[in-house]
């Protein structure tokens, strides 16, 4: 019995990875057009960065696109964030509007004091530890002269990849979550997640939900974390398409510590579940108007679906061994490297590498980091584990 359930439910997400890649054969970028050239605001909320600001900065500032402003807002910080701030605006009079709170008040405060304050056309939003190529800027706004695209997430790869065998892993999840994930949500222009290392919005559509946004609660509680996905729920539930733009390239700094890695997950993953209820209640709705509704209404429902059958079927397969030890081995072994065979032979054709840490971060996705959804569904309602900072 066990092992049907494991093959019923490694069915169920193989399917979810074949529907992927069909709808991935449909993805295009969109190339800049010379003649759509709006005023852009490019917002960064900082708290105890330190030195890492002043890079996100510099790579702001030296951008090949300058019909911009860049606005940077301090949350409070205790560390020595704003000398570094005030360093680079010494070096680049003019370049950066600053705007800093004596009290931390939270990522959405600080967005929000941006988003007032901001005169563009079009905001973009950049994390503190991010850094943007040259032509980011030009690449991520491109979409936009599509008046029904709403938002549109970049291109995020891991800066530090390199470290060590948890940033090379996070590597993999990041080139599979932009590459895989967001090209083929981005075929039918439903992107779910617009990162919050680098995306852009439409400033009319966020200041016509900025209240409600800042106001959000869930259980209860004020919802103080998932920025990025909360605000692309907002977008969406106006209608408006989402778009994942593969050429508007940021690199983003993962933790190096098991402690902040796992944490990181659990915030992902608590932010997934909340959105994703916010998300199934307007999207059922005969109110609702959007492109390819009958398709993102699949997606998400499927992708739901898939991840509860990945919980399920893991916990299965870890079991398994001690239940029939041939058989459970061979499945302990072989189902987590198939599916991570399938995923990185499709990841060479879209040019991701790395290869065997792809199937590292199989195994440590399949034994360990799936099980932070989970134990984020078990703490939801305590408000002290948001874990944001």
């Amino acid at each position: 019995m066990i092992f049907s359930l494991i093959v019923l439910f490694s069915l169920i997400v193989f399917l979810r990875i074949l529907y992927k890649i069909v709808f991935n054969l449909f993805y295009r970028p969109i190339a800049p057009d010379m003649n759509y050239s709006p005023f852009v605001s490019v917002i960064i909320p900082v708290y105890n960065e330190g030195e890492n600001i002043r890079h996100t900065l510099l790579s702001c500032i030296h951008s090949a696109y300058q019909k911009r402003e860049i606005i940077c807002v301090d949350d409070g910080s205790s560390d020595d964030t704003v000398e570094h701030i005030a360093q680079v605006m010494k070096e680049y009079p003019g370049q950066i509007t600053f705007f800093s709170f004596e009290k931390n008040r939270g990522k959405r405060e600080a967005l929000a004091e941006g988003i007032r304050n901001s005169k563009g056309e079009i905001i973009v939003t950049v994390d503190s530890d991010s850094r943007l190529e040259q032509d980011a800027l030009d690449h991520i706004i491109a979409p936009f002269k599509h008046e029904k695209i709403g938002a549109v997430t970049g291109h995020v790869k891991v800066l530090n990849k390199k470290n060590n065998f948890l940033t090379r892993t996070a590597a993999v999840n990041f080139a599979m979550s932009y590459e895989f994930t967001r090209t083929s949500c981005s075929a039918i222009k439903s992107v779910l997640v617009c990162s919050g290392a680098f995306s852009a919005y439409r400033r009319d559509i966020l200041l016509s939900i900025l209240d409600e946004w800042l106001n959000d609660t869930f259980l209860g509680n004020k919802v103080i974390c998932g920025d990025d996905r909360s605000l692309t729920n907002f977008v969406l539930r106006a209608g408006y398409d989402t778009f994942y733009q593969r050429r508007a390239v940021g690199y983003t700094i993962v933790p190096e510590k098991f402690g902040k890695f796992i944490r990181m997950f659990v915030r992902w993953n608590k932010s997934y579940i909340v959105e994703s209820i916010k998300l199934a209640g307007f999207i059922l709705t005969p109110g609702w108007k959007k492109s390819y509704k009958a398709l993102t209404i699949f997606n998400f429902f499927f992708d739901v679906i898939s991840t509860i059958a990945g919980v399920l079927g893991a916990g299965l397969i870890f079991i398994s061994p001690f239940i029939d030890p041939a058989l459970g081995l061979e499945t302990f072994i072989l189902i987590p490297m198939a599916f991570a065979v399938i995923i990185m032979l499709y990841g060479q054709l879209e040019n991701i590498t790395d290869f065997f840490y792809g199937i590292a971060h199989a195994y440590f996705f399949t034994f360990v980091l799936v099980w932070t959804l989970p134990y984020a569904a078990f703490t939801l309602s305590d408000n002290r584990r948001w874990l944001t900072r």
